[in-house]
């Protein structure tokens, strides 16, 4: 028997919930120190914006995967063109899409069909509960990704 949303739900909310963990005690000049002083690299208020950009569009791939419906994603390393400009915002914004996120089992279908799928750039097709179960290392890589850049300040 595969997992269902439910099933995946703990590890996912835990994931969310240690990254959520990672940035609220940063300043906001601290969240716009670039590791190593190179702005290529993403400081944390970036990691964040990635995180609230991504998070809303795997919502809208899963929901459309599950109501049979064409979906996109956007490209690996995304981040959102309008994004909000401070951490306090960023996080706030965050805390919102991921009680919205978080609330999928109870806001898809009872029985989606998990044949439609959406391409990821590394790990390949991915139906609705694919791109749910792969939300929590997604939010694993990027709390690792902030505590790194926390560790050189």
């Amino acid at each position: 028997m595969s997992a269902t949303l439910i099933d995946l739900w703990p590890a996912v909310a835990a994931a969310r919930a240690a990254f959520l963990q990672a940035i609220e005690d940063v300043t906001e000049e601290q969240a716009l120190l670039h590791p190593g002083g190179e702005p290529a690299e993403w400081c944390v208020l970036q990691v964040a914006q990635h995180l609230l950009g991504w998070t809303e569009n795997v919502d809208d791939v899963i929901c459309a995967l599950a109501e049979g419906r064409a979906a996109a994603k956007h490209p690996r390393g995304y981040l959102p063109s309008d994004p909000p400009a401070t951490l306090a915002e960023v996080r706030s914004a965050l805390v919102h899409a991921s009680a919205r996120f978080l609330a999928l089992p109870a806001r898809l279908p009872a029985h989606a069909d998990p044949s439609p799928t959406v391409p990821h750039e590394v790990y390949g097709a991915l139906n609705y509960l694919d791109w749910f179960a792969r939300s929590a290392p997604h939010d694993a890589d990027h709390q690792q990704q902030v505590l790194a850049i926390r560790r050189g300040w």
